[in-house]
């Protein structure tokens, strides 16, 4: 099924075959997240064979980039729930409900469907945070969409979906400007005297 280290982390293998027709070993590591198993890291290792006259494949961003990761998360997910489930008949068939039980729960985990509920919310301090690397960025000369972007690990529409957020008079974070021009960051607030 895999192996499992002391932390609880399974490790799966397969084989990927890429459009160039090299193969390769994928290794994805998995740990049980709000009682799913969720892929949590990768590794990819060409199987070269220096007698098929080849170099082998260098790896580069761009070769990490067009990865199918989502099919290699897919594929296993789906083959080690298979492998659970022919588990569960074979300890069924030989009368071991406990062993059974355990890879029911394995099955149950590797699972392939997302749990159901809201997409995540953020609150006001998460829209404080992205508006100060924005503004920070803006004053620094940076593009501040993609400082957002860089700072938060996030793809470049789910930042520039922030920074609309921020801009929102409601949360009243960042000012308003025209599209695709950066800018609107607010001056800070002048605190009335209380003398």
């Amino acid at each position: 099924m895999g192996d499992m280290d002391s932390d609880k982390r399974y490790t799966t293998r397969g084989v990927w075959n890429d459009p160039s027709g090299r193969t390769w070993i994928v290794r994805l590591s998995w740990r049980v997240i709000a009682g799913r198993m969720e892929c949590v890291g990768f590794s990819i290792e060409e199987l070269y064979d220096p007698a098929g006259g080849a170099l082998p494949q260098l790896i580069t961003a761009k070769f990490i980039r067009n990865l199918p990761v989502g099919l290699f998360i897919q594929e296993q997910r789906k083959f080690h729930m298979r492998l659970a489930k022919m588990a569960v008949r074979m300890a069924e068939a030989k009368g071991a409900e406990a062993e059974a039980e355990m890879w029911r729960g394995q099955a149950r985990q590797f699972d392939a469907q997302r749990p159901q509920g809201r997409p995540r919310m953020y609150g006001d301090d998460h829209y404080r945070r992205v508006a100060e690397v924005y503004m920070a960025a803006w004053l620094r000369g940076d593009n501040p969409t993609q400082a957002v972007e860089r700072q938060f690990y996030t793809s470049h529409s789910t930042a520039a979906r922030w920074v609309r957020e921020c801009r929102k008079p409601q949360r009243g974070l960042l000012g308003p400007t025209r599209r695709g021009k950066a800018g609107g960051v607010l001056p800070p607030e002048e605190k009335e005297d209380s003398s």
